[in-house]
């Protein structure tokens, strides 16, 4: 009868780590995630930026050009006149 008691605390005691070592490795696994997360999250705000910069550059080259364009029509327009 001891033997028995004895054998289910030490299942209790192997069930109790086993327990507190699968909420360790669960807490790793969520601030891994939220790593990961983070990461993405930065990531994604870079690109936005990159591209937000990326149509501005564009946007405003194609501004000069059409200036340039401009300018240079009005130039021949003055000389047919």
């Amino acid at each position: 009868m001891e033997s028995c008691r004895k054998l289910i605390e030490e299942y209790e005691e192997r069930r109790r780590r086993i327990i507190y070592v699968m909420s360790l490795l669960i807490d790793r696994k969520m601030e891994h995630f939220q790593n990961v997360n983070m990461f993405f999250l930065h990531t994604q705000n870079l690109s936005n930026e990159l591209n937000a910069k990326v149509v501005a550059f564009d946007t405003q080259q194609s501004n000069y050009e059409f200036c340039d364009t401009e300018k240079a029509l009005r130039s021949q327009i003055e000389d047919l006149k």
